[in-house]
């Protein structure tokens, strides 16, 4: 849910050409996680602010966006409580719980390999 500052600006066309674009262009699929994740937000990496919110490079700038799915967001913001952390390693490669995990293909399929125990 948009803070009420920025509601006019998520409604906004710009926003949502920008939204749909981006998006478009990363298959829908989230940055974060190493296996295929669809995407439902755009994240600001550097979050938007009443004072930044006009600048466009910030606000639409594909430097500032990426696509994440609702459980990295969550995770982005600390949202989850009681979950156990996923720590991004690189796109490839994530910290699940207790255990890396790594994408791996096969013949066009894609599933988890369980590369490592991570004693914490």
């Amino acid at each position: 849910m948009p803070k009420p500052w920025a509601v006019k600006f998520y409604n906004s066309k710009a926003w949502k050409q920008t939204r749909h674009a981006y998006m478009t262009h990363v298959g829908w699929e989230c940055e974060r996680c190493p296996l295929p994740t669809p995407a439902e937000i755009l994240h600001h990496r550097r979050h938007l602010t009443p004072t930044n919110i006009n600048d466009q490079d910030i606000a639409l700038g594909w430097g500032n966006l990426e696509a994440v799915c609702r459980e990295c967001h969550e995770h982005e913001h600390g949202e989850i409580r009681g979950q156990p952390s996923r720590k991004m390693i690189d796109k490839s490669l994530a910290i699940v719980g207790n255990e890396i995990v790594k994408n791996k293909r096969s013949e066009g399929r894609e599933f988890d390999m369980i590369v490592n125990d991570l004693i914490v």
